[in-house]
């Protein structure tokens, strides 16, 4: 293939926007973009859909589920934080997390208020 036709093949930009962040792709291929496009075109209307659930609504519960203190953990995993990296933007000591996350440290008002600000999610959903 020669440089002008795999030019031709290639979306040379795509831009997502979640929250306060956008992640900007290049050079991302042409089929590729197009099956992102259509699956978004699906999900979009299921996400307006489900849009005043709160986030704990769309998770599957099942008996491993463990509530906020899961949530809390998986969320920082997502960030890919340690728990230290965390507990300095929550302003705590990094044993008061790990209680946080195996839930033998309850969660106040405050804290979760906390958390929202820091993973840009409703408080209510660590009470």
């Amino acid at each position: 293939m020669s440089a002008d036709q795999s030019n031709e093949n290639v979306l040379h930009t795509m831009q997502f926007k979640f929250d306060d962040r956008t992640l900007y792709y290049k050079d991302v291929p042409q089929d590729l973009a197009k099956n992102v496009i259509r699956s978004l075109k699906q999900l979009v209307p299921y996400l307006v859909k489900r849009a005043g659930e709160p986030y704990s609504a769309w998770k599957d519960h099942d008996s491993t589920h463990r509530g906020a203190p899961s949530l809390i953990k998986s969320l920082r995993e997502n960030q890919g934080w340690t728990q230290k990296e965390l507990s300095e933007r929550l302003e705590i000591k990094q044993y008061n997390l790990s209680r946080i996350e195996t839930g033998t440290r309850a969660i106040s008002k405050a804290m979760a208020r906390k958390l929202s600000e820091v993973f840009k999610i409703d408080y209510r959903e660590f009470l």
